[in-house]
């Protein structure tokens, strides 16, 4: 099959053709290596050149392409170079500073796109300095990047032509929403790391939503970036050019391994840049045209995806901290459109002030900011001083947080619900709160503010005048009048989760269970995805540091799935399957529940 010259192009939102392969030049600034490289590339037809202020060698693409230009061998028009702003570049002030470094080294008028190279800023030292560190080599982070500023001034240098086109790179989901909501040109392209170990769906299926070309760097996995000690990060070089799917498909179709996974990216409309230096592999690259992939081998491909642990490179140390890190907001969107990050911190059994403020304090400078409380946890006080010391301080924005607490067994009242949430939104220090679950479908009596468990003697005291439809009802008003942004359940049953749902204006927007490898919920999980209602799990590790002893009146085993053998495999498909079989159902369970429970209407299981 020969591609059609068409087929080589991805046309750009404002109409420039974007040749679909071009040479990548990341870590590449030996000076006649390059220059070597790129007159090879050249002659053979490349006219798509990638590179960037940070990678410094723009003067040496610079000086190969004035070389070619002036000998009338190719002309500018026919060139596509892009190059990008700097991390220590991402403020108002530094945009066209930088752009005008990038022209005069590159001599050339123009660039044909310009990328912010990452939502997140450094420290500016000097035009020289693309990785500023202290005297502890501690990388300077600016945590006061704009991307929305940043962006208003890459518009204005397409509108004094500096720029054909803008564009990003490394941005996430949110961020990509974030430029389109505030644009006046949108971007015309994202280039970000996809390869068939990371494939980054979720980004391209945002790109794409929005008409924004996508570009795949290290679309080979970066095979030559060997372990390095890249500015103290080390890090595995995944090796997808020796994976036995790939060379067997090479096998088939009489191409090298390369060539298969640049097709398998190009068949999906995203364009390459793959870096090299060896003519022969520069070559080689761009004869993609003349072969296909079956549905069959794409298929193949597809499933050698590993998601993020597929990454050829994890980002610097402490890069989390910063507010706009691309790689650390990993999002579920809500049935309601609000969008919470996958990952959360629990924090039940988690009472200490000190020994809570530090693990909320790692977890904020790790880059977490999903938290999980509740008013039976004791502990959102604490959280909410932690929480207002980093607000204060401007380290975090109050919108970046995701913020989750329960309204307790004791609140399971309609004229109790308001007086549980104002006490939360008071402990938290907070005015509204992102998602507020029903901890327990049952209630206990009501007898006092801060009797969470009531008991006479050993026996625990139920309310069985429980209305779930009332409570619920009551939830809805107040993500009306704004203190709720979104409302669901936890520990609910399929019967439960139907009658809420024939009363609810607003349905659910989570489900909080227990989920993990020894109980692993799948009727009920199956039942929440059917209604549309997103699910979190708690005991993701099966509770390994909860002491039943601490349960009135119990006696129970928690199981240690966390020595499971299992554990010792990676996790291929065959490993999910095994994984799977370790479903020990009911029996699995970390918490059987409270003694007599089951003399209550809504409780959720029955004990045996």
């Amino acid at each position: 099959m020969i591609e059609s010259q068409s087929r080589r192009f991805i046309r750009l939102p404002n109409g420039q053709n974007m040749p679909i392969v071009g040479l990548g030049l990341w870590l590449a600034n030996d000076s006649q290596q390059l220059e070597n490289a790129i007159d090879h590339a050249l002659s053979v037809g490349y006219r798509h050149f990638d590179t960037a202020a940070f990678y410094q060698n723009e003067e040496i693409l610079g000086k190969t392409l004035r070389k070619w230009i002036d000998g009338g061998k190719v002309k500018r028009e026919d060139l596509f170079i892009v190059t990008k702003l700097p991390w220590t570049g991402m403020t108002v002030d530094k945009v066209e500073f930088f752009m005008k470094l990038s022209l005069k080294k590159l001599q050339l008028n123009y660039v044909d796109l310009y990328l912010c190279h990452m939502p997140i800023g450094l420290k500016f030292v000097n035009e020289n300095n693309f990785v500023p560190t202290d005297e502890n080599g501690k990388v300077l982070w600016d945590t006061s990047t704009d991307i929305i500023a940043v962006w208003k001034e890459m518009e204005k240098l397409v509108d004094s032509g500096r720029a054909k086109a803008i564009g990003l790179s490394n941005y996430n989901e949110r961020q990509v929403e974030k430029i389109m909501k505030n644009a006046r040109i949108p971007p015309a392209s994202l280039q970000v790391e996809i390869h068939a170990y990371f494939q980054n769906r979720s980004v391209v299926s945002c790109a794409e939503k929005h008409n924004i070309s996508v570009v795949a760097y290290a679309p080979l996995g970066s095979p030559g970036r060997k372990a390095i000690d890249f500015q103290v990060v080390k890090f595995e070089i995944p090796n997808i050019i020796e994976d036995p799917v790939v060379l067997d498909i090479a096998k088939k179709h009489k191409k090298t391994a390369g060539q298969i996974l640049l097709r398998f990216l190009l068949q999906q409309g995203i364009a390459v840049i793959p870096k090299s230096t060896n003519p022969d592999r520069i070559k080689q690259n761009l004869e993609l045209f003349d072969f296909s992939l079956s549905n069959v081998d794409m298929r193949r491909l597809e499933g050698l995806d590993k998601g993020s642990d597929g990454r050829s490179f994890p980002g610097f140390p402490g890069q989390n901290a910063h507010p706009e890190a691309p790689w650390k907001h990993q999002l579920l969107t809500l049935p309601d459109g609000n969008k919470m990050p996958l990952v959360g911190l629990g924090m039940w059994q988690t009472d200490d002030a000190t020994e809570l403020e530090a693990a909320v304090d790692a977890a904020l400078n790790a880059g977490y900011r999903h938290f999980d409380t509740a008013t039976l946890y004791k502990n959102e006080d604490k959280l909410g001083n932690v929480l207002k010391k980093w607000l204060d301080s401007g380290k975090v924005k109050r919108e970046e947080l995701f913020i989750v607490t329960k309204l307790p067994w004791t609140g399971m009242a309609p004229e109790r619900v308001e007086l549980f949430l104002n006490s939360s939104l008071r402990k938290l220090q907070l005015d509204y709160i992102d998602l507020y679950l029903i901890h327990w479908p049952i209630g206990l009596k009501f007898r006092g503010e801060d009797d969470l468990v009531p008991m006479d003697g050993d026996k625990v005291l139920y309310d069985t005048t429980t209305d779930l439809e009332a409570i619920w009802k009551e939830l809805e008003k107040h993500v009306e009048s704004g203190k709720l942004k979104s409302i669901g359940i936890s520990n609910f049953t399929e019967k439960q989760i139907e009658r809420i749902m024939k009363v609810a204006k607003i349905p659910p927007a989570n489900h909080q269970i227990e989920i993990h490898v020894y109980f692993q919920n799948r009727k009920l999980r199956d039942y929440s995805e059917k209604h549309g209602i997103t699910l979190a799990a708690y005991g993701p590790l099966g509770s390994p540091g909860r002491d039943p002893k601490g349960f009135p009146g119990m006696s129970f085993e928690v199981p240690n799935l966390l020595n499971d053998p299992i554990f010792n495999f990676e996790l291929s498909s065959v490993d999910m399957r095994r994984i799977e079989a370790l479903d020990r159902g009911d029996k699995g369970r970390s918490f059987p529940g409270f003694p007599d429970m089951r003399i209550h209407k809504e409780c959720p299981w029955l004990i045996s």
